[in-house]
């Protein structure tokens, strides 16, 4: 069994998933992202925010924002919806869920400033309307960690605060994490930056190219409602190709009127000023001597302007993210833990720190004494030495000391022990108290041969898999190894502590 990950930033949804490999964004809405509209008709996401423009009596982007029981009311004029704020986003959550293989346990990346608790994300408001969505929950993730923890260009410095900058419908999320060498965690709460969000940025481009028209034609768009509705319709494929294509244009249809990315940046400054001045002070309130790495999320990344105004400040190293980023860590960190779902009446933990040894793709994880080294491909084809390539994505010379497994760390010790749902009694092992379909008394064995730790089924040959292949006879365990116990879709990844 796979594992999921769901980004809930309302600027448009993402869904991750885990196979045999790297977690990969699942198409959830005619395309890897949904926006966070819903309509009074039932309809959520691109199909909805379509409506936005012609019909904003009948339709609203706030549902996530607000997330309570209260009656919706639309963008134009506070007309009533006819459901619950609440509602509408469980209507858009199961849409979006409903695209992801079934039954996968799920990791919800939540944007911090929606939690009632500071820097812990998964307030109970998410999780019940995850629930209520048919989602199978396993727990909740910040999002600016779960963005953090997989795929980098830059390396993270231990003692070094890393900070990550994203936009919600509502507002911009400054969120300040910390790498000590161990573990990347959430010191802080999180900087909410007041009407600088998603919303703000498509209105100040709009409003601009509206006063535009009016100079040159005489005529605004909104006296033409199809005109309206066509730069509307662009828009969001404008934004997203500045980040790639900084040549590309708004083009009015039947006209001679474009807008060009320096002119966008021109209607966005005042955005540009609020969210620099909240990096800009972040900046000063950290004691490090070197550089500060940024974390640009795809939603800030596209406001024209700012990764030039962020490029300016001192001390910053800018790292631009791709769109569904978070989706993607949500779904390895699920698999690399084991994650199961949770029942609505025992809410998971929130994931405040992630171990070195669950994070990917960067090149240097582990710069302190004592840790397990992790290298590059090049490095460790040196002759001489010999590394293992787990699927977590980076080599490690060092055998496992731990095994993650339903969220915990547990430590290889003795000869050997079992997991399963009754490995009897004086019998070293791990019991699985809940009930998991397809979980035999005793399904895995591990034993320690010599140095090396090796896995093998129980004894009534029930399904192991190692890596996502069979394992008949005991077969060795390496650092970044996981082993799932058949059809229970329950995992567990071999580690190292760094202690």
């Amino acid at each position: 069994m796979s594992s999921t990950g769901i980004d809930l930033n309302d600027s448009a949804l993402a869904v991750a998933e885990t196979g045999s490999g790297s977690p990969r964004l699942i198409d959830c809405d005619g395309g890897t992202l949904s926006p966070g509209f819903s309509a009074k008709d039932g309809q959520t996401g691109s199909a909805a925010r379509a409506q936005a423009q012609r019909a904003p009596q009948a339709v609203t982007d706030q549902a996530w924002e607000r997330l309570t029981d209260e009656p919706a009311v639309s963008l134009g004029l506070g007309e009533p919806l006819g459901a619950s704020w609440s509602e509408l986003a469980r209507r858009h959550l199961a849409a979006v869920h409903a695209t992801a293989p079934s039954g996968n346990p799920t990791l919800l990346a939540v944007p911090a400033t929606w939690s009632q608790s500071g820097p812990t994300p998964g307030a109970p408001r998410v999780l019940a309307v995850a629930h209520a969505a048919g989602v199978p929950v396993a727990g909740t993730i910040g999002q600016a960690l779960a963005a953090t923890v997989v795929g980098s260009t830059h390396s993270l410095t231990p003692g070094a605060p890393v900070l990550h900058l994203d936009l919600t419908r509502a507002e911009g999320v400054l969120t300040t994490l910390q790498f000590d060498g161990k573990t990347l965690s959430l010191p802080a709460p999180p900087v909410p930056v007041a009407s600088s969000g998603f919303r703000a940025l498509e209105d100040a481009v709009m409003l601009g190219f509206d006063g535009r028209m009016a100079e040159t034609t005489g005529v605004l768009p909104s006296e033409n409602p199809e005109l309206a509705q066509a730069l509307y319709d662009q828009l969001p494929q404008f934004l997203s190709t500045l980040q790639s294509a900084p040549s590309a244009r708004l083009e009015v249809p039947n006209s001679r009127l474009s807008l060009t990315r320096d002119e966008a940046a021109v209607f966005c400054r005042r955005l540009v000023q609020r969210l620099t001045a909240a990096v800009e002070t972040a900046c000063s309130q950290t004691n490090t001597r070197g550089n500060l790495l940024l974390k640009l999320g795809a939603f800030a990344a596209q406001v024209p302007g700012l990764r030039e105004a962020l490029a300016e400040l001192r001390k910053v190293v800018i790292e631009e993210l791709p769109a569904g980023k978070a989706a993607m860590g949500a779904a390895h960190l699920c698999a690399a833990y084991g994650l199961a779902p949770a029942t609505p009446d025992a809410p998971p933990e929130p994931i405040t720190e992630v171990p070195v040894n669950c994070m990917t793709g960067y090149r240097d994880l582990a710069p302190i004494e004592n840790a397990a080294v992790a290298e590059t491909p090049e490095q460790a084809a040196r002759p001489g030495r010999q590394f293992h390539t787990g699927p977590a994505g980076f080599i490690t010379r060092d055998a496992p000391t731990h095994f993650l497994f339903q969220g915990r760390a547990l430590p290889l010790e003795g000869s050997s022990f079992s997991i399963g749902s009754d490995p009897g009694e004086g019998t070293a092992g791990i019991r699985v108290a809940e009930d998991f379909p397809g979980l035999a008394p005793v399904h895995a064995q591990l034993t320690r041969q010599g140095n090396a730790w090796h896995a093998s089924p129980g004894p009534d040959g029930v399904p192991l898999l190692l890596n996502q292949q069979p394992v008949a006879e005991p077969a060795p365990l390496q650092t970044g190894d996981i082993l799932t116990l058949g059809d229970s879709g329950l995992k567990a990844m071999l580690i190292r502590t760094l202690d």
